[in-house]
């Protein structure tokens, strides 16, 4: 309505409009706009706003969906403490979010289960690599932080744990039991027939019988002249009757798997013997003889052997060379160097699946 000084005020509500009803309430206001004429507006059940809704029209919102609150722009402010943040709390008071004083990091908006509040980002995360997550347990979000070489995991409960970073470490796979992690010198993990139980086996222990597991080669091109007599009688040859010519250690990997030994020996001689040994004493585990024409090159001998695997414990195997009578002559012949020095006596050693 206009008014002039300083009365009568002349109304510029329209035409049309009723006067308002005579009331004896003492807790109204009176509106007049010219798209609802005038109004009376009454305390309303909930707390509520006095605002101006898209229609024009002067009302009471409570922020309903009947009765939508619609707030206006906000400026931004510069300096003090003014608050940046609006947050409701549950009786629906609206409270201002002041930026902590001294603040130097980005800050995060949370709800602690009272009050609204903002925390620095160190405040949350803390310092290191790791992830945000909730505790199945306790049900509670915390930040959780590995070292160095670990990677987050979910465990038997299905809570984030870290752990080292081995290329086949699966601590838990869906539908299946979780298990001890497999380590990083196992090469697979799999499930058992009904599928319900994880399992960890290496390479060897799931090959079919007859592969090769390891092999170990060793070879010498040393030209040696050996005199080390071997008595030929009918017992086993001695290591220290012998020259011990090549030497080779394995591990087994399972019992019950073989030990595989093939030894070609290169040389002259007119009679000699190949004996092996398991240890620096005692008597040969098999022997082989070998014969040549004397003079030149003229022979290789040969020996192989089958060992059962009945530990794991490590192992040496030797080859020893001796003679009946006859110097023998190793990787040349009686008289003279043959073949450039490329003439090889070598040992191979093979684990073999049982």
């Amino acid at each position: 309505m206009s008014c002039n000084n300083p009365i009568p005020c002349t109304s510029d509500l329209p035409t049309g409009c009723e006067p308002l009803p005579v009331a004896n309430f003492g807790i109204r206001s009176v509106v007049e706009d010219e798209a609802g004429c005038r109004k009376t507006l009454q305390t309303t059940a909930n707390p509520s706003i006095l605002s101006q809704n898209a229609d024009d029209e002067v009302v009471m919102a409570d922020g309903s969906v009947d009765s939508p609150l619609v707030l206006p722009a906000l400026q931004q402010q510069a300096g003090g403490n003014i608050p940046q943040v609006i947050g409701q709390l549950a009786n629906g008071t609206l409270i201002g979010v002041i930026k902590s004083a001294g603040a130097t990091e980005p800050e995060f908006l949370i709800h602690d289960g009272t009050n609204w509040t903002l925390v620095q980002r160190s405040d949350i995360f803390g310092a290191g690599a790791g992830v945000l997550c909730r505790d199945t347990t306790t049900g509670t979000l915390g930040y959780k932080i590995g070292t160095s070489g670990q990677v987050p995991q979910l465990n038997a409960a299905l809570d984030i744990v870290f752990a080292a970073n081995n290329p086949l470490d699966y601590a838990y796979i869906s539908g299946l039991t979780q298990k001890t992690p497999v380590s990083p010198t196992d090469l697979i993990v799999i499930g058992d027939t009904a599928g319900t139980t994880i399992k960890k086996a290496d390479f060897a222990s799931i090959q079919p019988a007859g592969t090769v597991i390891q092999t170990f080669n060793v070879a010498t091109t040393a030209q040696t002249d050996i005199a080390s007599a071997v008595p030929v009688d009918n017992t086993p040859p001695q290591y220290s009757e012998t020259t011990i010519i090549l030497a080779q250690a394995i591990t087994p990997t399972a019992v019950g798997n073989k030990i595989l030994i093939d030894v070609l020996v290169a040389g002259d001689n007119q009679g000699a013997v190949i004996c092996l040994f398991d240890a620096t004493s005692g008597s040969a585990l098999a022997v082989s003889g070998m014969g040549g024409r004397g003079n030149t090159f003229g022979y290789a001998g040969t020996l192989k052997f089958s060992i059962d695997v009945l530990s794991v414990a490590a192992r040496t195997y030797y080859i020893g060379i001796g003679i009946g009578a006859v110097t023998v002559y190793l990787n040349r012949g009686s008289t003279t160097a043959t073949y450039g020095g490329l003439c090889a006596t070598n040992m191979t050693v093979q684990e073999i699946k049982g």
